[in-house]
């Protein structure tokens, strides 16, 4: 992997802090695998993810594989609640990520501002 994942607990929601780079279908996959994983170990089901240190380099090929197999192994039906911080650089993959995802029924929302994201994590 070429990222980090940092998850901090906050009453009722879990942050996780993330810088690095994706650059596949499968690296943003594992990095889904490790967010479930770890907020069902920690019995919740809203996540903060800050993406605002990570480099995302996909194509809408590789977005789609992805949701595709977020929905084959269950992911939606958990209702998990995501919301995702995304730096204005990534703000294009960022949009398409969202699209796809919430196409896929994943309850996923991208923001830009962190009290905007947490406002709408914690409604």
């Amino acid at each position: 992997m070429s990222y980090t994942l940092a998850f901090t607990e906050h009453g009722g929601w879990v942050a996780v802090e993330i810088a690095g780079v994706i650059s596949s279908a499968e690296a943003l996959s594992q990095k889904f695998d490790a967010i479930v994983g770890s907020l069902l170990s920690m019995d919740s089901k809203r996540v903060l993810v800050d993406n605002r240190e990570l480099d995302v380099i996909l194509d809408a090929y590789a977005v789609s594989q992805t949701a595709g197999r977020l929905v084959d192994n269950g992911v939606p039906a958990l209702g998990i609640r995501y919301a995702v911080l995304c730096h204005e650089r990534i703000a294009a993959t960022c949009r398409l990520i969202e699209t796809s995802f919430r196409n896929s029924s994943l309850r996923f929302r991208i923001f830009f501002d962190h009290a905007t994201a947490v406002e709408w994590l914690t409604s």
